[in-house]
């Protein structure tokens, strides 16, 4: 199972170590009788790179239906959420990036919720100089607190295969603000769209300052679109 081609993530990172990287990739992807990324677009970089086939699977999603009845989720309006394990680079510097870059550009009202583990001192510093900005940390529930948001925001520049982040969003229906990175072997709804792509601070900050409010109803349809085109071409269905 290829999670991430590390060739690429390293291409985005820093290259000097990115021969050795390549060499020693393909030789353990060629020692495998079977390969499976997943995305169609990790199989192409895998093709292109290693000259190696191999197949596409989905995640298998941690819930089969996000029920926002069951679930008791109210949707707050003019809330945004981030989510990621803080302790990894590219989601920290993303988020530095944010609020650096894009965060003077936003409409005063709008207010931000940062979910998930491992966020060193520095940082958490940082976010509590921002009214505006509520940290949460570790909860048991993550994919309920994004539900509870009207978007996850995803500045991500680095990094390589499908952002597992970006697909817990999409479950719950709930729309994701981000860069191509963010979105790399993801496919959008076809009905109830929930990509909203930004690749500059200005564009973050206009999508977010024009945003307008969507219900847990509407979540609740572009979630069961998502999760009936996504719960399917699993691991299991190969074998």
């Amino acid at each position: 199972m290829c999670h991430d081609v590390i060739a690429q993530k390293f291409s985005r990172k820093g290259r000097a170590l990115l021969p050795w990287i390549k060499r020693t990739e393909k030789a353990a992807l060629a020692s495998a009788s079977s390969i499976f990324a997943f995305s169609r677009k990790d199989c192409g970089v895998i093709k292109t790179e290693y000259g190696l086939d191999s197949s596409a699977v989905h995640f298998y999603l941690k819930n089969e239906r996000f029920d926002y009845d069951s679930a008791n989720v109210t949707v707050r309006e003019n809330t945004f959420c981030f989510y990621g394990a803080w302790n990894r680079a590219e989601n920290a510097e993303g988020l530095v990036w944010f609020l650096k870059k894009v965060l003077p550009l936003v409409s005063s009202g709008i207010k931000f919720v940062v979910i998930g583990g491992g966020m060193d001192g520095r940082l958490k510093k940082k976010l509590s100089a921002f009214s505006a900005i509520e940290c949460l940390g570790f909860v048991d529930e993550p994919i309920s607190e994004i539900a509870r948001c009207q978007a996850l925001v995803a500045p991500l520049f680095k990094g390589a295969g499908v952002k597992v982040k970006v697909i817990d969003a999409l479950t719950s229906g709930t729309g994701v603000i981000g860069t191509d990175v963010a979105f790399e072997g993801i496919e959008d709804n076809a009905v109830r769209s929930l990509f909203h792509k930004a690749d500059s601070a200005s564009a973050f900050a206009r999508i977010l300052n024009s945003w307008n409010s969507v219900s847990a109803f509407e979540k609740q349809a572009a979630s069961d679109e998502f999760c009936a085109r996504y719960n399917s071409h699993r691991f299991p269905d190969t074998v």
